[in-house]
């Protein structure tokens, strides 16, 4: 279920907002609303949606179970325009899955949030509180397991020309409410806490330079499976848009993570602190409205499965090129390596390799009702034989007032 809901445009003139062009969430799709339920001179919108789907999973449990299944989503949102420097808005969605054979996978999803967007002389500040149950895929087994995630932040960011900063803090709780394949649900459960900090310079050609200090602690319910722990990232960054059509971006530094103890309590793991350096590249291309090319590239080090932490290399991109007016297609993929921080006495450290694409059309039909087709296909493998595959296609159809 998607994590924003809504996208808005506003001009403001003497008698208060004019009609917005809003795009609303319906399922996996963004549509622009067939209405407008409108009250206070424009200042307030209240859309209902509603979305409904058919598709297919190869891989539901990571030991190739597969099904079809159908879709349906019904939920709307709320907007407010307080007054010409502060939006707020609600947001809820609730969805049901239904699968042909395995119906014990039968899913009720849920999906709300409440959000706020303050836009000052020099400085915008976005503050959000969301909430969502549902189905994920475990990175390594690719299980499909029910969870609730809940979670608050906010972010402020000056962009005017001088001083560039960025200053976010959030806070991330998952909750299992299934054993996994690797851990039991209780073993899962986790706060995760992070900080950002970004500071610099910005030109009148919209070019950053910065340096930057993240932090994210992660605090299990229950360290008899993960341990306890807090990475630190410290670099520099640099963005800019480098003709009218192309944006860049680059981030390179240091990670350091520190555990509460090794993997597992295993002296041989030897991952009770780990370093890497980090590397971040982005390029984004818009040749022409609705059609877009982005590349990425990527070294981090993040929390591991089956380690204290893992190192992840990636390559990828994705497009989408307008058809018509009205129609789009789209394409993503990416190749990643992964690199447990240590293993057992007398193992190598797991080594993983992902691959993952997809392609897909989708469209507006009419004002308020939109089409999407998507099929992908994702690939994990390591040295000793293990991993998954999975292809799913899914067709949907979204409505919104």
């Amino acid at each position: 279920m998607a994590p924003y809901l809504v996208s808005v445009t506003c001009v403001w003139v003497a008698a208060g907002c004019l009609l917005p062009a809003v795009e609303v969430a319906a399922g996996p799709l963004r549509l622009e609303p067939y209405g407008q339920m409108l009250f206070q001179n424009g200042r307030f919108e209240l859309h209902p949606t509603a979305s409904a789907g058919i598709g297919y999973d190869s891989n539901l449990d990571g030991n190739g179970a597969s099904d079809s299944f159908v879709h349906g989503t019904i939920g709307g949102i709320a907007h407010w325009y307080a007054n010409p420097d502060l939006d707020l808005e609600m947001a809820l969605e609730t969805g049901n899955t239904r699968f042909r054979e395995f119906t014990q996978r039968n899913t009720q999803d849920a999906d709300g949030r409440i959000s706020a967007i303050y836009t000052g002389p020099a400085w915008t500040t976005t503050a959000d509180v969301n909430g969502a149950r549902g189905r994920e895929a475990e990175p390594i087994t690719g299980e499909q397991v029910l969870r609730n995630r809940y979670g608050l932040g906010s972010v402020s960011e000056r962009m005017d020309e001088g001083l560039y900063a960025r200053l976010g803090v959030g806070f991330d709780r998952v909750a299992y409410l299934e054993d996994t394949t690797l851990f039991l649900r209780d073993q899962g459960g986790r706060l995760v806490s992070q900080g950002e900090i970004k500071l610099g310079w910005r030109t009148h050609t919209e070019t950053r330079l910065y340096a930057l200090s993240r932090i994210r602690q992660i605090v299990y319910d229950d360290e008899g499976r993960f341990r306890n722990g807090t990475l630190v990232d410290v670099g520099a960054g640099l963005g800019s848009r480098i003709v009218p059509t192309v944006t860049a971006s680059a981030e390179i530094g240091a990670s350091f993570a520190r555990f509460s103890a090794p993997a597992f309590d295993d002296p041989a793991y030897d991952d009770a602190q780990v370093t890497s350096p980090f590397t971040l590249v982005s390029a984004r291309w818009e040749w022409e409205p609705g059609s877009t090319l982005t590349a990425r590239a990527s070294h981090t080090l993040s929390d591991g499965r089956t380690a204290n932490a893992i190192t992840r290399t990636l390559v990828g991109g994705d497009a989408e090129y307008r058809l018509r007016s009205r129609l789009s297609a789209f394409a993503d993929a990416a190749l990643s390596r992964e690199k447990d921080s240590g293993a057992a006495a007398g193992n190598e450290p797991a080594l993983r390799r992902i691959s993952e694409a997809a392609v897909g059309v989708r469209g507006t039909i009419t004002p308020g009702i939109g089409f999407q087709v998507r099929t992908e296909w994702s690939r994990v493998s390591d040295a000793a034989g293990g991993g998954y595959d999975r292809h799913t296609i899914e067709g949907t159809l979204g409505f919104a007032f």
